[in-house]
């Protein structure tokens, strides 16, 4: 049997290699939060080429109209997107503010395709109050456009979005070429693999960022027929108390 002061001693080494290591899972767990955190960051701040590269040869086209008035809608537009995914300390923002941002998109979009777009809106009262990614859904209209959209004839867009039993589901159709079963099968593996490829790096970061946010039971769901069109149906987990009483102390 030890001594006193021996078991005091043992018992304090004891106590300090406890600590110590529960500060080394704390450094482990804070240096994950970090990477964690870069990575989204990485991710959200992540920009298709397209789509800069489209904007910029559209005002150069309204440019030789001498169409200011169109360029002025474009830049503000720019403002609004740049500002948006740039915000600083906030990952995620009211569906609302998203929704302004997809507004002024179309509305791009129809000054290159004119009479080209139809888009339908459909929420439930309770999405105004559900906090998204930044550009969740915005990603899935630039793709409709780039793929879908033909001028000399009318596309349409529809975005819905519901709340039911605690589970925000939003919806982003469109009726153009579509794609072939095998296309829809590759594209899910992909996102699903997360192999970014310059062509559907929206697909992969759109799931990883949900599920960074929402857990393992966030999914994206790709469906299509081939001149039929396509819908992406993205749906996770949300507690409307619980979110809006974790950011009341922003």
């Amino acid at each position: 049997m030890l001594p006193d002061n021996e078991f005091s001693y043992v018992f304090q080494q004891f106590n300090q290699m406890v600590s110590r290591i529960g500060d080394l899972v704390l450094s482990t767990i804070k240096e994950q939060q970090l990477r964690n955190q870069a990575e989204l960051r990485q991710l959200q701040l992540q920009i298709h080429p397209h789509f800069l590269l489209n904007t910029f040869n559209l005002v150069y086209t309204l440019a030789q109209r001498k169409e200011t008035g169109a360029i002025q809608d474009i830049v503000i537009y720019l403002s609004e997107y740049f500002r948006y995914i740039f915000r600083s300390g906030k990952s995620l923002e009211l569906f609302p503010k998203e929704q302004k941002l997809i507004e002024g998109y179309i509305r791009m979009a129809e000054v290159r395709y004119p009479d080209s777009i139809e888009v339908r809106y459909e929420y439930d009262p309770e999405i105004s109050f559900v906090r998204v990614p930044p550009l969740l859904l915005h990603n899935f209209v630039e793709n409709i456009v780039k793929y879908a959209v033909k001028q000399g004839q009318i596309t349409h867009i529809s975005l819905l979005g519901q709340y039911i039993d605690g589970i925000v589901t939003f919806m982003i159709m469109d009726d153009g070429a579509g794609m072939s079963e095998e296309e829809v099968k590759n594209l899910d593996k992909r996102m699903r693999n997360g192999n970014i490829d310059g062509e559907h790096i929206g697909f992969v970061n759109s799931l990883k960022r949900l599920r960074y946010f929402y857990g393992e039971t966030a999914d994206i769901l790709i469906s299509a027929d081939v001149g039929m069109g396509t819908c992406v149906t993205i749906q996770f987990p949300y507690d409307l108390e619980v979110q809006d009483a974790a950011f009341d102390g922003e």
